[in-house]
């Protein structure tokens, strides 16, 4: 099979669906995730993601009442911003978690590799 990077988005993610390091510490981190092994981070992101919600929600009611653009930028950018935090965050955790977990089961140039498509899918937002 070829390198993920060089496979076709659908073939990518039949990809990960047959190889992606599914189980840390008895977990399925498919259906999962890693957040359950740190509820600090977890209540953490869970707040900013309600709050970029509130924002979003903001967003359109300005638009629908014409509020001046600027205005509505300065949302969009605080809704972007905040959801690059979350990104951060979330893929520090996995960094942390699930691929230090692969390396370890010797899983790591799967897992890397699922980590930088996916990677290149947040650098286009």
């Amino acid at each position: 099979m070829r390198a993920a990077s060089s496979l076709h988005r659908s073939e990518v993610l039949a990809y990960n669906k047959r190889t992606h390091p599914r189980w840390i510490g008895g977990i399925d981190v498919a259906k999962h995730g890693s957040l359950h092994l740190e509820p600090e981070l977890s209540e953490k992101l869970h707040r900013k993601a309600k709050i970029a919600a509130g924002h979003v929600t903001g967003i359109a009611k300005m638009l629908e009442d014409d509020k001046y653009c600027i205005d509505i930028l300065k949302q969009i950018a605080a809704v972007q911003g905040t959801l690059t935090a979350i990104a951060r965050d979330l893929a520090h955790s996995h960094i942390i978690h699930c691929v230090r977990s692969s390396i370890d089961e010797g899983k790591g140039v799967r897992a890397v590799e699922e980590l930088l498509q996916t990677l290149k899918y947040l650098q286009r937002a």
